[in-house]
């Protein structure tokens, strides 16, 4: 993680209720474009973070994974949906955890782990809005406009 004082670029500054809202509006869809966006914008804040990469593998595998199971279809193909709604829960999880880990790095902010893992696109969303905006003082002195 970056943990010196260079500027980083801002992050999204959609507000969390805009993103439920819109998650429920596109039937869900919106959230892991949102999910997505976030890890992208980590990755710009931090070179090395490995979220954008993780969030984009559980997604390609999951699909590819239900793709193989509706063509097997029966007891084999519901237990490779299951599995495969397993990985990619283990994979977002690990991804919102490592943006968790590069906003702390960065802000100097601590953050909830258990809101974290059950919230994740939302919570973080919140704090990066809070961020964006330069509610706390150690936020905006780090940022690039």
């Amino acid at each position: 993680m970056e943990t010196s004082s260079t500027p980083v670029p801002a992050p999204p500054r959609l507000h969390w209720i805009a993103a439920v809202a819109l998650t429920i509006v596109t039937l869900g869809l919106f959230a892991p474009a949102w999910m997505i966006r976030q890890a992208w914008w980590m990755k710009r804040a931090d070179g090395d973070a490995k979220a954008l990469a993780g969030l984009i593998a559980s997604i390609t595998i999951f699909a590819a994974a239900s793709i193989v199971a509706e063509q097997i279809g029966g007891g084999s193909g519901a237990l490779i949906t299951r599995l495969a709604n397993i990985g990619l829960t283990i994979g977002v999880a690990l991804a919102y955890f490592e943006i968790r880990a590069g906003v702390e790095a960065l802000y100097g902010v601590r953050l909830s782990g258990p809101l974290t893992f059950f919230f994740n696109v939302y919570y973080l969303q919140y704090h990066m809005r809070r961020i964006a905006r330069g509610e706390h003082e150690t936020y905006s002195d780090r940022l690039i406009a």
